[in-house]
């Protein structure tokens, strides 16, 4: 079976509403965006993502290693009262820092291609 997915707000649009109003006008940031299971998606609705976040980690050894996938700072697991201006920076990070391995990659791809012809 197929199941459709949904994008969802890492931190919830009515949860950046209650507690950082000041950022609202970033919750629609692809920064805070990730591909993820409709009935999940619906399951989280407004909830505090540290605390959806750890009630899935209780269920499921493979969290980190799929947060890790998804440029998700571990920071959201561990740390009470998280804002969302500091994760929005250590997800900025996370990207900027794979796509720099994918530019270095492409360029050494490049260059070994050169020395082979």
């Amino acid at each position: 079976t197929t199941q459709q997915l949904d994008v969802h707000h890492i931190f919830p649009r009515n949860f950046i509403k209650d507690n950082f109003s000041k950022d609202q006008e970033l919750v629609d940031s692809i920064l805070n965006k990730m591909l993820l299971c409709k009935k999940i998606n619906i399951g989280i609705s407004d909830k505090d993502p540290n605390e959806y976040l750890n009630q899935f980690l209780s269920g499921n050894g493979n969290l980190k290693t799929c947060l890790d996938s998804h440029l998700i700072p571990h920071d959201l697991l561990t740390k009470k009262g998280y804002s969302f201006q500091e994760f929005l920076d250590e997800r900025y990070k996370g990207f900027e820092a794979a796509l720099k391995e994918i530019e270095e990659a492409r360029e050494k791809a490049i260059a070994d291609e050169q020395t082979l012809w």
